[in-house]
């Protein structure tokens, strides 16, 4: 069928697959290639720009194409001479030297397998099936479509994969087998989509297109050719607007509106024409040609309803074999078969009708001759041959990445019970460790209590012990004549009742290791004051302890020396009178404790040097005080006596 071919026009433009440069892009690269020196980056300007201009120019891209292999060889730049070949094979390709292209996309192909460079393997091997493919050789074209995709499918290159699988798509187009086409097709679009590449929408919609014009599905089809002829507006690509516009043409052809298909071929032409695209002006001809034909078979279509000016049948057949000669001039230039055999069919026709038998013969035979060598037994084989290799592939691979993902779901598996395993020990060791550490606990707070209970059993036996002590001494008291010894033995049984009365303290308290001074101070007052006191005399205490706690070790030489303080009171600041005032403080201030006591006796005579004394009292009051780190002072002004001394924590750190 004469749309069939029109998907040439496609192929061209998918050989490497970007953009053309814009003019002021070029202009920039030519003036840095002026500035550049003869190294990697003068090849890599020249390479560029034989890429770019491959379609506007592919002449001048081939110039740069050459000098960019030239220095990449002469550097032994591998990279460089891989590029360079490829961009010289794109060339040939637009100037339809096909035998060139191939040779060049081959080389390349080579030194890219060299780098490992599978992207551009892919685009090559691509780039050998499209031409063979132009040239109507389907079996080697999609024999390295096939290839291409691959390779793309192994790096996982969603571009690569998309536009192999359109071209492949244009392959099975032109073998008319036209639900497979449209399925590539249809996967290639949903891919472009995804990653926007509007060029290569437009030109998929286009192929799809043709795909339902081939099955006479007209209105479809140029619903399909509008919105490529849309969507190509920003990719700015001649080529595809060009067959557009033909695919368009093609269309009203097939709903004979000849008037408009006429109208859209001659755009297409012109575009064509501009490019020096011979394949697309070969194809123009060849609908032009069809058109005139049917023209020249149709009267209606003749009208002036239709706006083609037509005189007569004759005039219809002399202006549809001009065309399709033209064509058939450009189409052996560039080589196509499938374009020979299309319009040497037409031809046929056209010559039969305008009465040349002879020549109708010839264009039939040649026709017959093209027409077999593009769908010859052999390679129809070939084609079902390199589908069934490439649906093994696929089910091949299907297997293989079933297996992977069978052994990684087991791995999985296995990792998630070896977790689970893991996170059971865990836990079983967790609550082993706090049941063991809850045992210990209770097995540590019933030795303490235990603990606790004996010391609470030492203090009360100690102070049990020490009230012996105190009761033989005031049995001793009472057989002993002499007043000295009376006094000094009472002076004993105070003192010992003191330290009685701290072990009485500790034991009777919760916390066995402090006393609270307040409460200590006041018995001990009461204590003193049953030896001391007779009843015309009323003393009262003043205490300012705050909350101070204060341990044993600090507690017992604190005692003693409040209780010779208050012996002293009693005996000296309170012999005449018979009311008094005892005022005793203690201040805490981090770690030192200073022990304020003072009477409302009068004090010590003003001619008395309190630092000579030699009293027993004051010697034992100095004496506890350095036992507890403090030091002894008398202010006078105050009738005072200041004991200043460190906690236990405190002597510790001095200690």
């Amino acid at each position: 069928m004469i749309r069939t071919i029109i998907v040439c026009l496609l192929l061209i433009p998918t050989l490497l697959h970007a953009q053309i440069g814009s003019k002021a892009w070029i202009d920039s690269m030519q003036l840095e290639l002026v500035r550049a020196k003869g190294d990697t980056n003068k090849a890599n300007i020249l390479n560029s720009l034989s890429f770019r201009i491959r379609e506007t120019d592919p002449v001048l891209g081939l110039k740069y194409g050459s000098q960019s292999l030239s220095l990449s060889e002469k550097l032994g730049w591998t990279r460089g001479i891989a590029n360079a070949k490829s961009s010289l094979s794109s060339n040939y390709a637009y100037t339809a030297e096909y035998a060139k292209a191939i040779t060049y996309a081959l080389a390349a192909i080579e030194l890219f397998e060299e780098l490992d460079d599978k992207r551009s393997i892919s685009i090559n091997l691509e780039k050998v099936g499209n031409i063979y493919t132009a040239q109507s050789n389907n079996v080697e074209g999609l024999n390295y479509l096939l290839k291409s995709l691959s390779v793309a499918e192994s790096i996982n290159d969603r571009q690569r994969i998309a536009l192999t699988n359109m071209n492949i798509g244009s392959v099975y187009l032109s073998l008319e087998n036209y639900p497979k086409a449209l399925e590539f097709y249809e996967g290639s679009l949903k891919k472009f989509e995804e990653i926007n590449t509007t060029d290569h929408i437009a030109e998929c919609l286009s192929n799809m297109g043709v795909a339902y014009l081939e099955m006479h599905n007209y209105n479809k089809a140029l619903t399909y050719f509008t919105r490529a002829l849309k969507t190509n507006q920003s990719a700015n690509s001649k080529m595809v607007e060009s067959a557009n516009l033909a695919n368009i043409g093609q269309a009203y052809m097939g709903m004979h509106n000849f008037a408009k298909a006429v109208e859209f071929e001659n755009r297409a032409l012109s575009i064509s024409e501009e490019l020096g695209d011979k394949e697309g002006i070969a194809i123009i001809f060849l609908t032009l040609g069809d058109a005139y034909l049917q023209m020249a078979q149709d009267t209606a279509a003749r009208g002036p309803e239709n706006y083609v000016q037509i005189i007569d049948k004759k005039h219809a057949v002399n202006r549809a074999v001009a065309y399709l000669e033209r064509g058939l001039q450009v189409a052996n230039e560039a080589g196509i078969l499938t374009l020979l055999s299309l319009i040497n069919e037409k031809l046929t026709e056209g010559y039969r009708l305008s009465g040349k038998p002879e020549a109708a013969l010839e264009s039939y035979m040649a026709h017959i001759k093209f027409r077999d060598s593009i769908f010859s037994t052999d390679n129809t084989v070939k084609i079902a041959s390199l589908e069934t290799q490439r649906e093994t592939e696929l089910k091949e691979k299907q297997i293989e990445i079933n297996a992977i993902l069978t052994k990684q779901k087991r791995q999985e598996q296995l990792l998630l019970l070896a977790i689970m395993t893991l996170l059971i020990g865990v836990i079983i060791a967790v609550f082993r460790s706090d049941f063991l550490q809850r045992k210990a606990n209770r097995v540590k707070g019933k030795l303490l209590d235990e603990k606790d209970i004996l010391l609470k059993e030492v203090h009360h036996r100690v102070k049990n012990n020490l009230q012996v002590i105190c009761a033989l001494l005031d049995i001793q008291v009472n057989s002993i004549s002499d007043i000295h010894a009376r006094e000094a033995i009472i002076d004993s049984i105070t003192r010992v009742r003191s330290i009685s009365l701290i072990h009485q303290q500790l034991y009777q308290n919760e916390n066995i290791s402090t006393i609270n001074i307040t409460t200590f101070t006041e018995n001990l007052l009461h204590r003193v004051t049953s030896v001391h006191k007779t009843n015309d005399k009323h003393i009262n205490l003043s205490s300012d302890f705050g909350e101070i706690e204060i341990d044993i070790d600090t507690a017992v030489p604190l005692g003693l020396i409040l209780n010779e303080l208050m012996t002293n009171s009693y005996k000296h600041a309170f012999a005449n009178v018979t009311n008094g005032v005892i005022d005793v403080s203690i201040k805490n201030a981090e770690g030192y404790l200073t022990l304020t006591y003072k009477d409302s006796g009068p004090g010590l005579p003003t001619d008395m040097d309190f630092s000579t004394l030699k009293s027993l009292g004051i010697k034992l009051i100095g004496r506890l005080s350095k036992q507890i780190g403090g030091t002894l002072n008398y202010i006078r002004a105050d009738n005072a006596f200041v004991v200043t001394f460190k906690d236990a924590a405190t002597r510790k750190l001095y200690d």
